[in-house]
């Protein structure tokens, strides 16, 4: 990860007031995590976000993806199943704090496809 700049307070903040990105259709919510992460962690080019075509054609499923391989260990999968991006990074403990709210919107939910990844897959 570079130029991740998190500290004890930030993440208390973030767990305070997550993102909630529930309300939004899927490709608001999968932009919108993605302007998340590139405001607060600077990813630049390592943090992607794909659209239902570019992710086919990387041999995903066709729906929005962000993914983000340099991030947290398994912070995909950690977000997809309402915990805190940095439980593993922090050896934090399961408390169902996360910083993004995105188990299931407006028409559609998310699954990871790797652990560095989120699909937001509309039903």
């Amino acid at each position: 990860m570079n130029n991740c700049r998190l500290d004890d307070g930030d993440l208390a903040e973030f767990q305070a007031h997550p993102l909630d990105l529930r309300g939004l259709r899927a490709p608001d919510a999968a932009r919108t995590l993605y302007e998340f992460l590139q405001q607060h962690f600077e990813p630049s080019d390592e943090c992607s976000l794909w659209s239902p075509v570019e992710a086919k054609s990387r041999g995903y499923s066709p729906c929005w993806r962000v993914s983000w391989e340099a991030g947290p260990v398994e912070w995909g999968v950690l977000l997809t199943l309402g915990e805190s991006m940095w439980l593993q990074k922090l050896e934090l403990g399961y408390d169902h704090r996360p910083e993004v709210l995105l188990q299931s919107g407006k028409g559609w939910y998310t699954e990871p496809h790797f652990r560095f990844d989120i699909g937001f897959v509309e039903d």
